[in-house]
């Protein structure tokens, strides 16, 4: 699942659209903006469904709220880039889900976002494995979103030299011989 900043705006997405009319799979060609059927809605954390309004847009064009394009069907059948509404990924939930459908020969297709309250582009190689370390060993409460500092390398491998101790005591308190 992807993950964005909360409140990010100007984001620019891409998903595949498969054919149904394909017995292998293949990708849905030719959709644009105002192809007949062809709808989009989002849906915040605990939310209804809300309308997304698709407008025009080019493969290399700035950030359009509801931009969408076919990127290229001859070298990339059925991908297409969207330009999500700001709306979508304002504070307030913790995800936010795109659904296409209604086209002629479409699948429908979801794309699903994670809300992040820290900022995921600024987030470092220690934080990120600081983070994976405190779910893996279920430390509830010890890094909170929001609250993840930068983290030294000392503490890091601190982190580590505890996850390991404590998944030693883990393993002989279900065998202890």
């Amino acid at each position: 699942m992807r993950q964005l900043d909360k409140a990010s705006t100007g984001k620019i997405l891409y998903f595949f659209a498969q054919d149904t009319s394909s017995a292998t799979g293949g990708g849905l060609t030719g959709l644009a903006f105002n192809s007949s059927g062809l709808t989009c809605y989002f849906t915040r954390t605990q939310g209804s469904a809300t309308a997304v309004t698709l407008v025009t847009q080019t493969v290399t064009g700035s950030w359009s709220s509801g931009g969408f394009v076919e990127v290229d069907a001859t070298n990339q059948p059925g991908l297409y880039r969207f330009d999500p509404p700001d709306a979508g990924l304002a504070t307030g939930a913790d995800f936010v889900f795109f659904y296409f459908k209604g086209a002629t020969n479409l699948a429908p297709v979801m794309v699903p976002i994670e809300l992040m309250d820290i900022n995921v582009s600024d987030r470092t190689y220690n934080e990120e494995l600081s983070i994976e370390i405190a779910k893996l060993l279920d430390w509830n409460g010890r890094i909170e979103p929001g609250e993840v500092q930068q983290v030294s390398v000392n503490n890091v491998a601190i982190a580590i030299g505890y996850a390991a101790e404590e998944i030693r005591s883990r393993v002989q308190a279900l065998d202890p011989e």
